[in-house]
């Protein structure tokens, strides 16, 4: 459909040349069009693997796992990602000025998401249940609820090293190569997928498509390397947009081991109470005293990242300043 539009509005050519660009144009046209159809057949692949190999009510399960667990996603990265496309797109365009400044703000950005995505991928995990309670949705659910918190942690750095690769693509050639990278872990999640699912149910759909945001992650960096920052390897990029070592082990790691410890001793008071819902104040003591154990292990690796990361911070601040002045 988009070629017989482009041949109706493309005025014919006149001359060798221009129909050397047209028939150029066509063909990336043609990309792009090969390109969305594997990108909507990755899209609808947990939809179609369920309806094949997974029962309604496990179906249900998934539905409340990605409507609750997808709202970091929608809310949060999403908006970031977009935005951040439009500026690289820019910036991309006067990278002979300035091409440091997109390095900077290529792992800035990803930094900033992979926090993010650490951030629920540690905390927000184990308080799936506390969730669903006050929702008033199926408990059940929350094992799928907190596997998509840890999915979020991969969702992000794919989102946004993609949302790179597209802001910036500019060749036929580099199209091409996207659109082959992705058919390849299409390929890989039709194979993983049905067995995950069959063995661990939704959970393991979930960890599938973990393990493909991690493959089109890891080629979207090597995309970066190759072709934008030929003087940095891939491993120094992935390098540079993780925290660092200590925030990663003693923040986050440590912050998921003690909020676990604190969902089994909130599993093991439910066990004792007549009835669970936000109109037992017991279970709201237990509750709070969940949330207060999670609202510390925040603030403790906020501090770590103040005191171990405050280059970044300080450049994130920068950065956000110097655009709302622009708008201004």
């Amino acid at each position: 459909y988009n070629l017989v539009v482009y041949m109706q509005i493309q005025p014919p050519p006149k001359s060798a040349s221009n129909a050397e660009i047209l028939m150029a144009s066509v063909g990336l046209v043609a990309t792009f069009t090969l390109q969305g159809v594997f990108k909507h057949a990755l899209t609808e692949g947990d939809r179609i693997v369920l309806l094949a190999v997974s029962e309604h009510y496990d179906q249900g399960l998934y539905a409340i796992g990605s409507s609750y667990g997808g709202m970091a996603a929608r809310l949060l990265l999403q908006p970031l990602e977009e935005n951040a496309r439009l500026l690289w797109s820019h910036e991309s365009e006067h990278e002979g000025q300035s091409s440091s400044r997109l390095e900077d703000s290529y792992v800035l950005l990803v930094k900033l998401v992979v926090y993010l995505g650490l951030l629920f991928a540690s905390l927000a995990v184990h308080y799936t249940d506390v969730l669903l309670t006050i929702l008033g949705q199926n408990r059940e659910a929350s094992p799928v609820v907190a596997v998509f918190c840890t999915y979020t942690a991969f969702l992000a750095w794919n989102g946004m090293t993609e949302a790179f690769v597209y802001g910036v693509t500019s060749s036929k050639r580099q199209v091409g190569e996207v659109g082959l990278a992705h058919t390849i872990v299409g390929i890989c999640f039709a194979v993983v997928a049905p067995v995950a699912v069959s063995r661990h149910g939704t959970v393991g759909l979930v960890g599938a498509n973990s393990i493909c945001m991690v493959l089109r992650g890891l080629y979207a960096v090597s995309f970066a390397a190759r072709y934008r920052f030929p003087g940095i390897s891939m491993l120094d990029l992935i390098r540079q947009m993780m925290p660092p070592l200590l925030v990663l082990v003693m923040g986050f790691g440590l912050s998921f081991f003690v909020t676990r410890q604190s969902l089994r001793y909130f599993e093991h008071e439910l066990v004792q109470l007549d009835s669970i819902g936000i109109r037992n104040p017991a279970w709201c003591k237990i509750a709070l005293r969940h949330v207060a154990v999670g609202l510390a292990c925040a603030v403790g690796t906020a501090s770590l990242v103040v005191t171990n990361d405050g280059l970044f911070l300080k450049k994130l601040q920068e950065t956000f300043s110097s655009r709302r002045l622009k708008r201004d």
